[in-house]
């Protein structure tokens, strides 16, 4: 379900799990200049993850119960035409 005014969205995983994603506007431009790049270079800002969190349980409210097994962060990618 995306949840955009939420800042998010949530969807069903394996392992009877939930997947929250949320997304950074303020982020700037991660610019990657090599061919060798690795993703685990990317972070996110700390407070990010509890933001989210704070965020959906008024959209799902078995959300405030749960906690927090794995995080991963994740760039969205564009050609320089677009």
């Amino acid at each position: 379900m995306n949840a955009n005014p939420f800042e998010g969205y949530i969807r069903p995983a394996t392992g009877n799990r939930i997947l929250l994603g949320t997304e950074s506007m303020d982020r700037q431009e991660w610019k990657v200049n090599c061919t060798y790049f690795q993703m685990s270079k990317v972070s996110a800002p700390t407070d990010l993850r509890d933001r989210a969190i704070e965020k959906m349980p008024p959209l799902l409210p078995a959300l405030a119960q749960v906690g927090w097994e794995t995080e991963h962060v994740g760039l969205l990618s564009f050609s320089y035409d677009g």
